[in-house]
């Protein structure tokens, strides 16, 4: 029992180092590609607004192009509001089941002297955390 409890560990932590990291590299990549998205459009806005200032005035170059981004912004706050995420059901029911397990756990350890309660905690929290997060 003890050892394919360890071997659940190992690969559990495993598990963990990979998924960290491919989430460290999609981040970073998803950073970098950010950037310069917004360097292109940073650059677009600037070519933009030197041909409306030919075309047009200064000011009005300037202004049309804050209308332009308004607009851009009002567009992209109305497609969250429609694609933010809604309660999930599923969630709702995992918390009602949480609730009664506390409830549970409140009634036993009720029933328990809290020095018990807390020893056992202790120890449960000690066992745990030397098998998943030992280091080597």
């Amino acid at each position: 029992m003890n050892g394919s409890l360890a071997l659940m560990a190992a690969l559990a932590r495993l598990a963990l180092r990979d998924t960290r990291r491919r989430i460290g590299q999609s981040i970073a990549l998803l950073v970098l590609a950010t950037l310069f998205f917004g360097l292109a459009l940073a650059s677009l806005v600037v070519a933009l607004g030197i041909w409306l200032a030919q075309v047009t005035t200064p000011l009005a170059a300037a202004l049309i192009i804050a209308a332009g981004a308004m607009v851009m912004g009002l567009v992209f706050l109305g497609v969250y509001s429609l694609t933010a995420r809604r309660a999930n059901p599923a969630l709702a029911e995992m918390r009602r089941e949480a609730a009664k397990l506390a409830d549970f756990a409140r009634s036993e350890v009720g029933a328990t002297s809290p020095l018990t309660a807390l020893a056992s905690a202790g120890v449960a929290g000690l066992v745990l955390g030397l098998l998943l997060f030992r280091r080597r």
